[in-house]
């Protein structure tokens, strides 16, 4: 598992997630954490993936960051 942390000026209300640019989910609470199983984005990935994470605070400010990760068997 994976988890955001985060700060901003004004408080967080979401964080998008998305793998290749390829949007798999969002939350919206502190901790701000997602799940998933590769396999259900198959189609998504790829042998060297980007796990990005986009957060948005209560007036719509937007912040973003990446990681790379692999998937094996």
């Amino acid at each position: 598992m994976t988890q955001i942390s985060a700060s901003s000026r004004f408080p967080i209300s979401r964080v998008h997630y998305f793998i290749n640019g390829t949007f798999i989910g969002s939350s919206a609470k502190d901790p701000w954490q997602l799940s998933f199983l590769p396999e259900d984005f198959e189609s998504a990935l790829s042998l060297s993936n980007e796990l990005t994470a986009v957060v948005y605070d209560i007036f719509q400010n937007k912040g973003q960051n990446s990681m790379k990760f692999t998937v094996t068997d």
